[in-house]
């Protein structure tokens, strides 16, 4: 399996090209151990997965804790800066805020997922209380 070089900014196209033709079985091998990394990486990501937000509950069925764990590194919670503190920043599940007051503003959340997904951060923005 031979894989293709994308565009590469950084200039390293004729690096990899040299390494490719002096070491031509561990480039294709290396290559083989890529694509089927992707492959592993692409089929989890497919995975469905629901996100709750707002002033409700619900039981969603999954992997628990180590599952949430294995896909996010962190959630940033704003609160209105009336709240001690105002950002609440969750490193561990279960990334979920708890908080006592009255009024309406708007609540942003930020989803940082973990490196080995790929996958940019998940902006969150909603009105708490959520009217009814």
């Amino acid at each position: 399996m031979e894989v293709a070089l994308a565009e590469d900014p950084r200039g390293r196209g004729a690096a990899a090209a040299e390494v490719r033709g002096r070491h031509p079985a561990a480039y294709a091998a290396r290559g083989a151990e890529i694509a089927a990394e992707e492959e592993a990486l692409a089929a989890r990501r497919r995975r469905l997965r629901r996100l709750v937000v707002g002033n409700t509950h619900a039981y969603v069925p999954g992997g628990g804790e180590d599952e949430e764990a294995a896909l996010v590194e962190r959630v940033v919670v704003h609160l209105h800066p009336t709240f001690n503190p105002p950002v609440v920043v969750l490193t561990r599940p279960p990334f979920a805020v708890r908080r006592c007051g009255w009024g309406m503003f708007v609540v942003r959340a930020e989803v940082v997922f973990r490196p080995q997904w790929r996958h940019p951060p998940l902006y969150c923005r909603w009105l708490f209380p959520i009217p009814t």
